[in-house]
């Protein structure tokens, strides 16, 4: 049984509902699903011990869930602590940070980020840098493989299953189409009009996907059905540029500008869309004294990038 499935089930029963979990936890639904089957199957050596009420709405435990959850608990407060405890003889590098990063980031001025706080630094210290989706980073860093990450978060969320969130960044989203299309034309589009066309965005594994679905969901807007989904930019940019003139996608302002071509334009969204950068670290872990550093300087930065 593995210690992430064991908080994916306390989740559960803290937010009474599989759709909420799933975001909370930076995963998709039917995941979330599977790691719970899995976990009643285990405890039922085969034969499903049902540990909620998957009918009632909100989510409840059942009389079995009721008692695992004291027993998961435990175990997964005595694995953190064990980890707290054990991080003391992995941390003899003091100077070297491993850090995950999202493919984008050179669009959103992390290059300068990290180089102007190396400059600042007096001491000698390496970056020894992953280039992931934020999904796939947030468990690297759960593994214990990274230091932090700088991820896609959602706005003002400043801890979630285990992560804590230093949010430093804004980026407003806009609306990126074809000049081809009628769109092209405004200068802005509603989440509403945006709704009832043909979207491609980046997948879920990026982060956006969710950033984009809940700003339709809280303006009361029910996302479209059949969204196409590609973990690239350019693979979007290329699509929308060459062979489909319909589709309408959605990217931050700088990652916008940074790959446009000269058949896209960028249109304004009348609602606010956008999301955070953060840099995430795992709860459980200390945080050697460089990252402290490089996670107060990027709060500075941010402010002063504002002035």
């Amino acid at each position: 049984m593995e210690i992430i499935s064991l908080k994916y089930v306390l989740e559960l029963s803290r937010l009474k509902n599989f759709s909420a979990t799933a975001h909370e936890c930076s995963i998709s639904q039917s995941s979330l699903t599977k790691h719970i089957q899995k976990v009643e199957n285990e405890i039922g050596l085969g034969k499903k011990v049902e540990l909620f009420n998957r009918n009632s709405r909100p989510v409840t435990l059942t009389t079995a869930g009721k008692e695992f959850i004291q027993y998961a608990e435990s175990i997964v407060n005595d694995y953190e602590n064990m980890m707290k405890s054990m991080d003391k003889y992995s941390s003899a590098i003091e100077n070297m940070i491993f850090l995950g990063i999202i493919p984008v980031l050179k669009h959103l001025g992390m290059v300068e980020l990290l180089n102007d706080f190396r400059s600042k630094e007096n001491e000698h210290f390496e970056f020894e840098i992953q280039d992931r989706p934020s999904r796939e980073l947030l468990r690297m860093l759960d593994a214990g493989e990274l230091d932090a990450a700088i991820v896609v978060s959602e706005k003002g969320r400043k801890e979630s299953a285990g992560f804590t969130f230093y949010n430093f960044k804004d980026e407003e989203m806009v609306a990126v189409v074809n000049k081809l299309h009628p769109f092209a034309a405004r200068r802005s589009v509603s989440l509403r009009e945006i709704a009832n066309t043909n979207l491609i965005l980046l997948d879920q594994e990026t982060g956006i996907y969710n950033v984009v679905i809940n700003a339709f969901r809280k303006n009361g807007i029910e996302p479209p059905v059949n969204i196409k989904t590609r973990r690239n930019v350019n693979t979007i940019i290329d699509n929308m540029s060459f062979s489909d003139n319909h589709v309408v996608s959605i990217f931050s302002r700088a990652v916008a500008k940074a790959n446009l071509t000269n058949y896209l334009s960028i249109v304004e969204i009348d609602e606010y869309v956008g999301y955070n950068l953060a840099i995430a670290v795992q709860n459980r872990r200390r945080i050697n004294p460089v990252l402290k550093r490089l996670i107060a300087f990027a709060l500075e930065w941010n402010e002063e990038s504002k002035r």
